[in-house]
């Protein structure tokens, strides 16, 4: 089964007109079941006039928590001098301060490891934002861990 959805990955990720979404199942083996991560993708912008990178990006990631039932992780990625994310965690009811807490921390070390600037917000009981199917028949709609 394995085999089966690394060779249905690249039906997935056929190049999109501009501006529209891509979206790519990625595989994952979960204790004794194979499970699906759903990443979803979009690119805007290029080089200006000068030269400089005016590339943006969004991204979408769904799970589905066992304890916590759907996550969504939707990223803007800026590209440029000045690289930066900002990043929404959405979820059906709010985050405990501590989860927040240490998801803040995380993201804030990553930050300075990386050297890109940005932020986290948190929506509970959020407009979960649907993508739609990938296309290739997959039944599994994101992790459940």
């Amino acid at each position: 089964r394995l085999g089966d959805d690394f060779r249905a990955i690249p039906r997935t990720t056929e190049d999109p007109k501009g501006g529209e979404w891509r979206s790519v199942l990625i595989p994952l083996l979960g204790g004794e079941s194979l499970e699906h991560i759903r990443l979803h993708t979009r690119r805007h912008g290029g080089d200006d006039e000068a030269g400089n990178d005016k590339t943006e990006g969004r991204f979408i990631v769904d799970l589905s928590l066992s304890r916590m039932g759907r996550m969504q992780l939707d990223g803007l990625v800026r590209g440029g001098e000045s690289k930066r994310l900002d990043l929404i965690v959405r979820s059906p009811a709010p985050l405990t301060p501590a989860m927040r807490e240490d998801i803040r921390r995380i993201f804030r070390d990553a930050g300075e490891a990386t050297g890109i600037k940005g932020g986290v917000t948190f929506q509970a009981a959020a407009n979960f934002i649907d993508i739609g199917r990938t296309g290739n028949g997959a039944e599994n709609e994101g992790l459940t861990v």
